[in-house]
């Protein structure tokens, strides 16, 4: 079963942004960064997390989430780092993707996405809680379901809400974990099928602290 990265990409990113707004404050987190690939290592050091992956798995150029995102390409290299520039870079924008790795054609796919509380009319105060809400709110107008209600996932040393749905008539199994770090929700993206339900699982484990 083959899924295009353009499908899979803008159907996510239509729900998150259909949840923003045009909130005008602007966040005060200067360490944010969305991270950046060490060869096959990706590291986050404001999340404090790394994982690994091999040559099974693809990940998307800034070019091509950028072309799907509408986010140019030089705005994603902007944002990869700490320093005073990259935060302006981020400030300017409210959804921005950290990555988008895929297996095969597609089946399984992992994104990270952040959503910059401060840039939205839901604001700062947005819990993970109510951030799946919204993005349930607009998934169900999909034709998504719920397989599992949100619970508590531990991801490297943090804990993460996460909420299980099905998509594409069942076809598709989509799992949103959530964590809200200073004005952010960051959103680790997993779908997949039955078959490769094991290979998200797998990589979801292999997540580490950087440090």
């Amino acid at each position: 079963m083959k899924y295009s990265i353009r499908k899979i990409l803008a159907l996510i990113l239509l729900t998150i942004i259909a949840i923003g707004g045009c909130g005008k404050k602007e966040s005060e987190n200067p360490d944010f960064t969305i991270g950046a690939w060490n060869g096959n290592v990706f590291e986050n050091s404001w999340l404090n997390m790394k994982f690994e992956i091999d040559d099974q798995w693809t990940v998307a150029s800034d070019e091509k989430i950028a072309e799907i995102s509408g986010i140019g390409a030089e705005i994603l290299s902007e944002l990869k780092g700490t320093s005073k520039e990259n935060f302006e870079a981020m400030a300017k924008i409210t959804t921005v993707y950290g990555f988008m790795v895929l297996k095969g054609e597609g089946d399984p796919s992992i994104q990270l996405v952040f959503e910059n509380l401060a840039k939205t009319t839901a604001g700062t105060q947005t819990t993970e809680e109510e951030y799946l809400d919204m993005v349930l709110d607009q998934l169900t107008g999909l034709g998504y379901e719920i397989i599992e209600e949100t619970r508590d996932e531990k991801i490297a040393d943090k804990t993460f809400k996460k909420l299980k749905l099905s998509a594409y008539e069942g076809l598709l199994t989509q799992d949103f974990y959530c964590y809200k770090q200073d004005d952010y929700i960051v959103s680790i993206i997993t779908t997949y099928t039955d078959a490769t339900e094991s290979d998200t699982e797998e990589f979801i484990d292999n997540i580490s602290v950087l440090k």
